[in-house]
């Protein structure tokens, strides 16, 4: 009988750290894919940042323009102001 349960509570044990080896796996897969996913939307910033700091002129080469040609701007914003 002794044997029996020494027997029993070794199975049990063996399928408890399947299943800890299972839900480990699960969880490394799914930081893969959350960190897969934030390095494509980092990189997907970088290239707009990219694209807007070259199709944007910057301050000082709209200053170096005449006045007239520069353009007008407001901004406007919600709320109570």
């Amino acid at each position: 009988m002794e044997n029996d349960r020494k027997e029993r509570e070794g199975k049990e044990r063996m399928n408890l750290d399947k299943m800890k080896a299972m839900m480990n796996q699960a969880n490394q897969d799914e930081k893969l894919d959350q960190n897969e996913e934030l390095a494509k939307l980092r990189a997907d910033t970088s290239i707009e940042k990219t694209i807007l700091s070259k199709t944007i002129p910057n301050v000082d080469s709209m200053m170096k323009n005449s006045a007239p040609t520069m353009p007008k701007v407001r901004i406007f914003r919600g709320g109570n102001e």
